[in-house]
């Protein structure tokens, strides 16, 4: 019938390395999904970072208008001259700078004013005056993050109410 020193051996051993080279090509592209994997999370993570110190940087720009907004009531019922300022917190610069734009006059009776909407309860049934100041905050963040915020704010020149 045949030869006996023919066998099977040889087509065994070829399909072996093919079952080993499909294994190996599927495990490289397990590993190059992992790599991507694993590339996405780490810029990720720096997104957030750099999103949590931009924030960061908005809340001290924010600090510094409400600073500048203190300032000028001091100035108002204190007496106290309005400067620039700058300051640091935890490694955030803030500078604020105040400018008083003009004063103008406010006809009639505002119910804003005995509404209490500067927190004072202000009355003035034939009118008023408000002063408008702008602001402008710079702060700057540990990495450099840069925020700057203008604000426009009314103060208004009344007679407080008794």
């Amino acid at each position: 019938m045949g030869n006996p020193n023919t066998s099977q051996k040889p087509v065994l051993a070829k399909s072996r390395g093919a079952v080993m080279l499909n294994v190996i090509v599927i495990l490289a592209i397990m590993m190059a999904v992992i790599g991507v994997m694993v590339l996405l999370q780490v810029k990720g993570v720096k997104i957030m970072g750099s999103k949590r110190r931009y924030f960061e940087a908005f809340e001290m720009a924010q600090s510094s208008i409400d600073y500048g907004i203190l300032m000028i009531k001091k100035s108002e019922s204190g007496g106290e001259v309005i400067v620039d300022t700058s300051f640091t917190l935890e490694g955030y610069t803030g500078e604020v700078r105040v400018n008083l734009m003009f004063t103008a006059v406010i006809e009639g009776a505002n119910i804003a004013f005995g509404a209490g909407y500067e927190e004072l309860g202000k009355g003035a049934a034939s009118g008023g005056a408000a002063n408008h100041f702008h602001l402008i905050s710079d702060a700057t963040g540990l990495a450099g993050e840069n925020v700057v915020l203008e604000v426009g704010y009314r103060r208004i020149i009344g007679v407080q109410a008794k």
